[in-house]
């Protein structure tokens, strides 16, 4: 065997135990939607509700299945704000300090009926994929499922 042969098979190697770590290591989320999705929900959220606080659509994204932390949230609400897309304006408050009340701006308004649209084009086609990859056989023949819970 040549050094560039042994270093192929290496990298070859290399290349099939990085795969299999990496395919080894996702696990499903048990229904939890990832993170990037929030400003979508944070979107479709103001939509739904009209005005609301920070902690509110926190509690709100949560509660549909999105992983985020409260951070990530204000950090995505002040990115939309800068984008034009969320209005924020300070509530007085009888019991703690003031607090910020976010609603969508007109463009928010038209990005969230976009967002909408296209959460609901995603479900379908990722709907469409599953199938198609739960049709294919393995070599031998056999059905290769993707898993009997996404039927």
């Amino acid at each position: 065997m040549t050094t560039n042969d042994s270093m192929s098979n290496t990298a070859s190697s290399a290349a099939g135990v990085a795969a299999g770590s990496r395919a080894a290591s996702l696990e499903p989320s048990q229904g939890r939607i990832p993170r990037r999705h929030l400003e979508v929900f944070l979107l479709l959220g103001l939509r739904r509700l009209g005005t609301s606080y920070g902690y509110e659509l926190y509690q709100l994204v949560r509660s549909l299945g999105l992983v985020t932390d409260l951070a990530g949230v204000y950090r995505s609400l002040r990115s939309l704000h800068g984008r034009n897309l969320v209005a924020a304006s300070w509530s007085s408050s009888q019991t703690g300090p003031d607090r910020r009340l976010y609603a969508l701006t007109e463009e928010g308004i038209a990005n969230a009926e976009v967002a909408g649209i296209e959460l609901v084009m995603l479900r379908d086609a990722l709907s469409e994929a599953i199938v198609g990859f739960n049709s294919h056989t393995t070599d031998v023949g056999e059905a290769d499922p993707i898993s009997a819970d996404l039927r």
